[in-house]
C-alpha cells in the first residue's frame, strides 16, 4: 500500500465516505496561492490529493506565483508592475514571473515526487495578449485563449497529475502573464470540471465583517461591489464566473487548515 495512503487517520474517514459516492471518476481544478506553495501544510494537502485520487477523483493542481514574485523583486530591488497577473507585466516583470513560476512549479514537483505521485509541469496553455483597455495597456499580460484538454486527459488517464503554471504562450511561442485565479476557473471549465478549489491564506469571503462559509450565486453577485480592493476579490469575481459557466461548486478555503480538501 502507498504509504502516504496508509498514514490516514481514522478521522479522515468522514471526508472519504462522503467523496466516494458523490465525485468517483470527476475532476477537480485546485489552485493553490504561491503562498500556500511554501506553507509547512503543503504536504497535508498533497496527502489529501492523494487520498482523492485513491479514490478515483481526478486533480489537476493550477498555482499562484504572488508571493515568489513579490520577494524576487524585494531581493533584486527590482518594482515590478503587477504581482498577481491581473494588470499591466512589464518586460522585467514579466522575466521575474518567469523565474517564479518556475521555482513555485519545482516545489510542487518535489513535494508530489515526495508524496509517491507522478506529475508533470505541463505547457498547455494558448494565450493571448489583454491588450488596452480604458486606456490602460497590459503589455505582456494575458488572457486564456485555449486550454489543451486533450493533452491534461491524456496526462490525467496516465494517472499523471497536470501542474499548470500561471504563464501562457500565444500563437507565435511567446510568453504571456496570467492571473492565476482566472486559469484555474478556464481550466475547470475545459475539463468540465465538477468542482474548483481555491486554497488561499485567508478563512473565506468577508462580506459585512464576517465570513460567509456558503453564498448563493445571486447573494455573491449583489455583494460583489463590497469586496472590490478585498484580498479575495479576484477569487470572488472568478468564482462567480465559473458558478455562472457551470461549474457545479467553487470553493475558497484556507490551505493552512489540516485535511481543507476533504470537508
Amino acid at each position: 500500500m502507498d504509504e502516504s495512503i496508509s498514514s490516514i487517520k481514522p478521522t479522515d474517514l468522514r471526508g472519504i465516505l462522503n467523496y466516494v459516492p458523490r465525485f468517483l471518476g470527476q475532476t477537480f481544478v485546485v489552485s493553490l496561492d504561491g503562498s500556500i506553495i511554501e506553507s509547512d501544510n503543503l504536504p497535508n494537502i498533497l496527502l489529501d490529493i492523494a487520498v482523492l485520487r485513491s479514490l478515483q477523483i481526478n486533480v489537476v493542481i493550477v498555482h499562484g506565483i504572488g508571493k515568489q514574485l513579490s520577494r524576487l523583486a524585494e531581493e533584486r530591488s527590482i518594482d515590478i508592475s503587477n504581482s498577481d497577473g491581473s494588470g499591466p507585466t512589464d518586460e522585467v516583470t514579466l522575466d521575474l514571473a518567469i523565474r517564479a513560476s518556475s521555482r513555485a512549479s519545482h516545489q510542487i514537483l518535489e513535494a508530489l515526487t515526495q508524496a509517491g505521485l507522478k506529475c508533470a509541469i505541463t505547457n498547455s496553455v494558448r494565450s493571448k495578449h489583454i491588450g488596452v483597455i480604458r486606456g490602460v495597456d497590459y503589455l505582456r499580460g494575458g488572457r486564456v485563449d485555449r486550454i489543451d484538454s486533450d493533452f491534461l486527459n491524456h496526462l490525467i488517464k496516465e494517472g499523471i497529475i497536470p501542474i499548470v503554471q500561471p504563464i501562457g504562450f500565444d500563437r507565435n511561442g511567446h510568453t504571456l502573464r496570467i492571473n492565476s485565479d482566472l486559469l484555474a476557473i478556464e481550466t475547470a471549465f475545459a475539463l468540465e470540471a465538477t468542482k474548483s478549489i481555491f486554497l488561499t491564506e485567508c478563512d473565506g469571503l468577508e462580506i459585512g465583517g464576517e465570513i460567509v462559509r456558503q453564498l448563493p450565486v445571486e447573494v455573491l453577485e449583489s455583494k460583489l461591489s463590497e469586496l472590490r480592493g478585498a484580498a479575495l476579490y479576484s477569487k470572488a469575481t472568478h468564482s462567480l464566473t465559473g458558478v455562472k459557466g457551470g461549474i457545479s461548486r467553487v470553493h475558497v478555503l484556507n490551505g493552512n487548515i489540516h485535511d481543507c480538501l476533504l470537508y
